[in-house]
């Protein structure tokens, strides 16, 4: 129980990585309001670089550190909740570009 706590938190850390560099964004695309830092065109290419490249890389760096293939076997049942985890996500996120 400990090791999956460890491997959740560490997760959690990237996660709050990405979290804070799409703040970082977003204040970049709504200030200043009369002129912002990043107009429409740059943003959709800094977050499609965020969304394809940075973020999966920043996942994968912070779990590879911590996880081992012992590790790994003994929590073996969380590899296909991680992978529907990321199924559901994509999906939402597709359907969020609609609105």
């Amino acid at each position: 129980m400990n090791a999956i706590i460890s491997v959740f938190l560490t997760a959690l850390m990237a996660m709050l990585k990405i979290f804070i560099i799409s703040c970082v964004g977003i204040a970049c695309a709504s200030y200043p309001k009369s002129d912002p830092l990043l107009n429409r065109d740059a943003l959709r290419h800094f977050s499609r670089l965020n969304t394809f490249l940075l973020s999966p890389a920043l996942v994968v760096y912070a779990l590879g550190s911590t996880l081992t293939l012992q590790l790994f076997i003994h929590m073996s049942l969380l590899f296909p909740f991680g992978i529907c985890i990321i199924v559901i996500s994509y999906i939402c996120g597709y359907l969020l570009k609609f609105i």
